[in-house]
């Protein structure tokens, strides 16, 4: 997202610190409500698992329920919400810009309106689908930006020179997630 956001904010900076600032939200209400969430359903099916007394149970059920519903009716549209904004604003930047191509931003265009389907809870039959497309979109969109954000920085390109300094931040970034992998 900050690799995104250093390489657009030359083609609309007032664009891009908003849509940086809704990834950013994304990030910490996934990470800081969902994950703990499910982290939470996974402890309670164990205690669930080891009840001695139909009370217990009812109890755990009882709980996991509250969970499971504060999943399906808030993370909806805080996560895919927010996601699907910074999505729209960073592809539509990346239209403008044309470092990326049109292609893939169209790409994002569309997993973007699929991520406000499924915000909006407009179509319960289909905002499975639209979770779907959505997701394998997503997932499709940010391989092929993340390829093009590796070439953009290569050191021998003669687009990027090696004291960019948006392409030291990125190659600094990768270099080091290429180094623990390779003392593992």
């Amino acid at each position: 997202m900050l690799a995104l956001y250093l390489k657009l904010k030359g083609v609309n900076k007032n664009a891009m610190l908003p849509a940086t600032g809704f990834g950013a939200l994304f990030i910490v209400l996934d990470l800081g409500v969902t994950c703990i969430t499910w982290i939470a359903l996974i402890g309670l099916s164990q205690n669930y698992a080891i009840a001695t007394s139909e009370i217990q149970r009812s109890a755990y059920i009882a709980s996991a329920n509250y969970a499971l519903s504060a999943l399906t009716v808030a993370a909806p549209v805080y996560s895919w919400l927010n996601l699907s904004i910074w999505w729209l604003i960073t592809n539509l930047v990346m239209l403008r810009g044309g470092v990326f191509g049109r292609a893939t931003a169209y790409l994002g265009v569309i997993g973007s309106i699929a991520g406000f389907l499924v915000s909006a809870d407009l179509f319960v039959s289909t905002q499975g689908i639209a979770n779907g497309v959505g997701g394998v979109v997503l997932g499709i969109w940010f391989i092929v930006v993340g390829y093009k954000l590796r070439a953009l920085c290569k050191p021998e390109d003669k687009r990027a020179s090696a004291n960019d300094a948006k392409c030291e931040i990125l190659n600094e970034l990768l270099s080091h997630g290429s180094a623990e992998q390779g003392a593992r």
